[in-house]
């Protein structure tokens, strides 16, 4: 979602600008679509974001390959598996984007595909709530895996989902 480079991905990219060439980076927070039009139309230099096909507009270089993980909190049965599968998550309660969102789209989508039966704790677009209604144990989140749990919360690698660049 909006942000998620920004919290997970590029923090020591913008303290090191920052340090060198103070007054030089002006940052804007978007979403996927603006963030092109942003860039197409030069009102940013570059942007980041999760791509499932190339604009031909545009110059793409991959920054980083991260696997889908599954977030826990510590006290689910799930937290002390190395790795899981989607099948493991059969009637689990799922933290989600809401309808319309990518990302919910291709949980959906794999989850179906899988022939898993879920339910859905609770939709939001938010990383950060994500990960704390996660720690809450209102229900199970599946991210990118550049989203380092805090304390109370384990992620588990998911190895039937495709990594995301």
């Amino acid at each position: 979602g909006p942000g998620a480079a920004y919290l997970h991905i590029l923090g020591d990219v913008i303290r090191t600008t920052l340090a060198t060439q103070p007054g030089r980076l002006r940052l804007l927070h978007s979403n996927r679509t603006q963030m092109m039009d942003a860039v197409r139309t030069g009102l940013a230099h570059l942007g980041v974001a999760v791509l499932d096909v190339a604009p031909n507009d545009l110059v793409v270089v991959p920054v980083a390959t991260y696997p889908n993980v599954l977030l826990v909190a510590d006290s689910h049965r799930l937290a002390r598996r190395r790795t899981v599968r989607l099948a493991n998550l059969a009637g689990e309660q799922l933290i989600v984007p809401p309808p319309g969102k990518t990302h919910r789209a291709r949980l959906e989508s794999a989850l179906h595909a899988a022939d898993v039966p879920f339910a859905i704790a609770v939709e939001t677009d938010s990383w950060p709530l994500t990960v704390h209604f996660t720690g809450l144990g209102v229900g199970l989140a599946i991210v990118t895996g550049c989203i380092t749990p805090p304390p109370g919360v384990t992620a588990v690698r998911i190895t039937d989902l495709p990594t995301v660049t």
